[in-house]
This record gives C-alpha cells, structure tokens and sequence, in this order.
C-alpha cells in the first residue's frame, strides 16, 4: 500500500470577496485537510495584498497565474468552493479547466443558485457539494 499523501490545491474566488473573509477561509481548510493531504494554496501572506497595487516579484500577474496553474496541473485533487460568489472567478475556472484537461479529480462546493452554477464547471467538477462541511468530509475520506 502507497502511504504516499496526496496533493490537493484549494482554490477560493478571490475577486470582490472580502480579504479577511477569503484569508480565513484558507486558514480554516488548511487545518481541515492538512493532515490528510500535501497541500497547495496561494500564499496566506500575499493574500492580505488581494486588490492592491503593491510591487512585488511574488505579485506578478505571471507570477500568480505561473504558480496557480502549475499547482491546478500538478496536484492530485483541486478543491474550489464558490459559496458566496457575486461575480465569475475567471481565476478559478482558468484553474479548473487546466485540472479538467489534465484529468484531475475536482470537487467543487456549489451551492445551487450561484453564478458558476454552469454546465462547464458541472462537466468539469468529479463531485459538486452544496456546502462546505460534507465536501470536506468527502475530501477527508477520500484521503483514506
């Protein structure tokens, strides 16, 4: 048996979401799953610089789209939750198209009416959640 552990790479909307919202939902996930799986996320730090203009290497369009899809390309699962979205996150389907191509394993929270709520991301999705809390514990058995 390959006690090997997994990927898996959280993507949350990031555009016109509230920063202490998003940065506390990656802090929650990550205490949720990283026992179970090698985890992959945008860097806590930058996040609190979400909507600024700040000049940083780290902090490159290329930089972030470089780094986000080689984590949607290379990790095992990618694990996107769109609860609350008032706008499409071009980020997060750009993300799930490039883990669809490459035959990864996408579990989605989508809560029924929602704007991605598409039959793309549908297609694209292994699994689609409408809350949080049973995503996670499939994520958790899947990891067993």
């Amino acid at each position: 048996m390959n006690n090997k552990k997994q990927t898996v790479y959280l993507m949350h909307p990031m555009w016109g979401q509230n920063n202490d919202d998003v940065v506390a939902w990656y802090k929650k996930t990550v205490s949720l799953l990283e026992s179970h799986y090698h985890i992959y996320t945008p860097q806590l730090d930058t996040l609190k610089y979400h909507n600024l203009f700040v000049s940083s290497p780290a902090l490159t369009d290329s930089a972030i789209v470089t780094r986000d899809l080689q984590y949607a390309s290379t990790s095992d699962i990618l694990f996107v939750d769109f609860t609350g979205s008032k706008t499409a996150s071009i980020g997060c389907c750009f993300e799930l198209a490039v883990g669809y191509w490459n035959h990864k394993h996408i579990v989605a929270v989508m809560p029924e009416i929602n704007i991605h709520n598409h039959a793309f991301i549908r297609q694209a999705c292994s699994a689609v959640y409408g809350d949080y809390g049973s995503a996670i514990d499939y994520l958790k058995m899947l990891s067993k």
